[in-house]
């Protein structure tokens, strides 16, 4: 399984996740947006971890990435990349 990760602080890291997914042999990809990094296209990844920070889901002018961590996250969920839901409407945003 791939495996994607949005790491918005230094400080807040995945910790012992990375050992389980290690253990079975899934990769792992990080995109650390406190050094500027992209993010990837949907296909990219089976699974997507959104880690915690300081910032409020409102704060587009201080942290200019949300826009765009909001849209990937939303289009993950509709294309089942985080989610076992089964939305007939999924396959418009894939």
């Amino acid at each position: 399984m791939k495996i994607y990760c949005i790491q918005h602080v230094e400080f807040e890291t995945l910790g012992t996740i990375v050992e389980w997914i290690e253990k079975r042999n899934h990769s792992l990809s990080i995109t650390r947006l406190y050094e500027n990094q992209n993010f990837p296209s949907l296909d990219r990844f089976d699974l997507l971890i959104v880690m915690g920070g300081p910032m409020n889901i409102y704060e587009y002018e201080k942290y200019p990435w949300l826009r765009k961590e909001k849209n990937i996250s939303q289009r993950s969920y509709f294309c089942r990349k985080s989610s076992t839901w089964n939305l007939p409407w999924r396959s418009a945003y894939c």
